[in-house]
C-alpha cells in the first residue's frame, strides 16, 4: 500500500468524495491536508487529474467565460466546459501528475494547478474566447434559421414542387416541376431581413429562391454525394418535413 500527502484548497474539500472508493483518506484535515493511500499509480494519478478536471480546472473555465463581454447562461457555460474537458490533452496532464507524485510524498495541488498546469491555462483561456464566438455565431444562425422558417411559413404553397438539384457541397440549382430553371415570381414581401441571407450563407441565392416560393414539396436531388452538406443541413431545418429525397433519376448522379 503506497501513500502520499495531498495539499487541497479548503474550498474543494466538499468534493472529496471525487476520489471514490479506489483511494483509502487516512485522515483529513481542516486546512485541506489528505493522506491517502492506494494500491496502484497510475489509477492514483488518473483520479488525481478527474478531480483536477472537475475542481481547479472547471472553477478557471467558469472564471474565463464570465470574463466575456458577451454573457453566458448557465447551460451554455455547462456546455463550453464539457466541450472543453473533451478536447484537453488527457495523457499529458496525467503524464504532469505522475512524474511529481513518483518523486514528492507531499503533493500540493494548487501549486500543480498554478506553475505546472500554466501553459494548458493559457490555452484553456484562448479555447473559452474561441468558443465563446462559436456559440454567438450559432445562436445568431439558429435566430435567422427562425426567420426564415416563419417567411417560409407566411406563403407556403404558392408553389406545388420545386427541384433542387445538389451540385456540389454549397451549389445547387432550382427547377420548376418541368424541370426548367425556376423564376422566382412571388410577391412575398420578407422585409429587411432578406437582404441579410448573403451575409449567413455562401448559397444565398438558393435560400432566397426557396423562402420566396415556399414550395409544399421540396425534391431532393443528387443529395448522397453531398449528405453532410450545410447547405442541405440548412434546407432541412428551415423547410423540415416538406424536403423529399428523389431515389434516383436522370439528374442524379451515382
Amino acid at each position: 500500500m503506497m501513500q502520499r500527502t495531498l495539499h487541497i484548497d479548503a474550498r474543494y474539500l466538499g468534493e472529496i468524495d471525487l476520489f471514490g472508493d479506489k483511494i483509502s483518506v487516512d485522515s483529513l484535515s481542516d486546512d485541506g491536508t489528505a493522506v491517502m493511500s492506494f494500491d496502484n499509480f497510475e489509477q492514483f494519478n488518473g483520479l488525481i487529474f478527474s478531480f483536477f478536471l472537475k475542481t481547479y480546472f472547471k472553477s478557471f473555465i467558469y472564471k474565463c467565460l464570465s470574463n466575456e463581454p458577451v454573457g453566458l447562461n448557465g447551460q451554455e457555460q455547462l456546455m463550453i466546459y464539457g466541450e472543453i474537458c473533451s478536447e484537453m490533452d488527457c495523457a499529458e496532464c496525467v503524464r504532469i501528475i505522475s512524474r511529481i507524485t513518483a518523486e514528492k510524498s507531499e503533493i500540493n495541488l494548487s501549486g500543480i494547478f498554478h506553475f505546472r498546469f500554466c501553459d494548458i491555462c493559457d490555452e484553456i483561456r484562448e479555447l473559452c474566447a474561441l468558443k465563446t464566438d462559436e456559440y454567438i455565431l450559432r445562436n445568431e444562425y439558429l435566430d435567422f434559421i427562425r426567420v426564415l422558417r416563419f417567411f417560409a411559413s407566411v406563403n407556403y404553397g404558392s408553389v406545388e414542387l420545386l427541384n433542387v438539384v445538389m451540385r456540389g457541397e454549397e451549389n445547387a440549382e432550382v427547377l420548376d416541376r418541368d424541370f426548367n430553371i425556376y423564376s422566382s415570381q412571388s410577391t412575398l414581401s420578407c422585409t429587411n431581413e432578406m437582404a441579410y441571407i448573403d451575409d449567413y450563407f455562401e448559397y444565398d441565392n438558393v435560400i432566397s429562391a426557396l423562402v420566396e416560393a415556399s414550395p409544399k414539396t421540396i425534391l431532393l436531388h443528387n443529395w448522397r454525394q453531398f449528405a453532410d452538406s450545410e447547405l442541405i443541413e440548412t434546407l432541412i431545418n428551415i423547410f423540415d418535413e416538406r424536403i423529399k429525397y428523389c431515389g434516383g433519376c436522370s439528374l442524379c448522379t451515382d
